[in-house]
């Protein structure tokens, strides 16, 4: 009896297991499978340093711009006042072009934030998911 239910086995497996030739193309499958996905992980992972390098560019510039327009006001109280003794930093003179140099120092600053949030919407347009 055991012969019996060992042959019927035997035969169920024959004729329902997969050939070779099947599971080479099975196993090639899978290969392919999984270097796809490593293929768009590497790619996701790209895109993230990518979008992290922009964004940092994009404050590294901002830095920069603001600092641009500090040293822009500075070097216009130097060139238009004359500076309080005792007191580094201060000076006196006309106070309308005092305010002239904050407004422009406001507009620098207004420009650079939105250069700032222009370069964020092109770095999350062109590398977030």
């Amino acid at each position: 009896m055991k012969i019996a239910w060992s042959m019927i086995v035997l035969a169920t497996c024959l004729t329902s297991c997969a050939s070779k030739n099947d599971i080479s193309r099975l196993q090639k499958e899978i290969t392919d499978l999984k270097n796809h996905q490593a293929a768009e992980d590497k790619a996701k992972r790209d895109r993230l340093s990518q979008l992290e390098a922009s964004i940092e560019a994009a404050e590294t510039s901002r830095l920069t711009c603001r600092a641009g327009a500090e040293k822009s006001y500075d070097d216009g109280l130097a060139a238009n006042g004359r500076p309080v003794r005792g007191r580094p930093g201060f000076y006196n003179g006309d106070s309308r072009v005092f305010a002239r140099l904050e407004e422009d120092e406001k507009e620098g600053y207004a420009d650079c934030q939105r250069e700032y949030e222009d370069a964020m919407q092109e770095a999350k347009l062109k590398f977030g998911d």
